[in-house]
This record gives C-alpha cells, structure tokens and sequence, in this order.
C-alpha cells in the first residue's frame, strides 16, 4: 500500500504538477479553515463563560438568600449541555486538522487524491 501511495504521488508530481500543486495549496486552505473555526469555538466558549460570570456576579448583587430559577432555566441547562458536549468534540477535531493541515500539507493532498481515486 505504501509503495502504492508512493507511485501515485510520483506520477501524479510528473504527470500533471498542477494537479499537484492545486492539492497542496487546497490541503493548506483546508487547515487554515480549520483553524478559523478553532477560533470561533474558543471564542464561544469564552464568550458564554463570561455571560455565565456576569449573570452569578449579578445573582450574588442582588442579595437573595435562595437560587430562583429564572424563566428559561431549563433551556439554559440544555443550552449549556449542548455548547459544551459540542465544543468538546469541535475545539480538538479543528486544532488536529489544522495543525496536521499547516505542519504536512503535502500529506493531505495526497489523502484527498487518493479519495479522489478510490
């Protein structure tokens, strides 16, 4: 299979470079993309802890004595649930892609023709 993946990028190099060319600079905007949204997760976590800080500090300013749940208290946990267990899966899945995108572009246009081909 190696010796396969080999020939291809061979032929592929000598036969059509800008086919070659086009791959690469694809597998580096891919990254690049990746990266992007790593930053809009990071930045969607930040932003709903820092609401979340802002609505406790705002809590403990008013001086009750019990926690009320507020109207939508039910969307909210679901909203928590959901902006965590999705970021969980986002944030390491766009920073891998990224980084093995940046660090070996080469390698990833190989994978794409190679799913071109098969």
């Amino acid at each position: 299979m190696d010796e396969a993946i080999r020939a291809l990028v061979e032929s592929v190099e000598n036969i059509a470079p800008h086919v070659w060319a086009v791959a690469v600079r694809q597998a580096q905007i891919d990254a690049w993309l990746s990266l992007f949204w790593f930053m809009v997760c990071v930045g969607i976590v930040v932003a709903y802890v820092h609401a979340l800080r802002v609505g406790l500090r705002q809590f403990k300013e008013s001086g009750e004595d019990e926690f009320i749940l507020w109207d939508g208290s039910v969307l909210f946990i679901l909203a928590t649930v959901f902006i965590g267990v999705c970021m969980v899966v986002a944030i390491p899945l766009s920073l891998t892609s990224a980084v093995k995108g940046l660090a070996n572009p080469e390698y990833a246009a190989m994978k794409a023709l190679l799913a071109l081909v098969s």
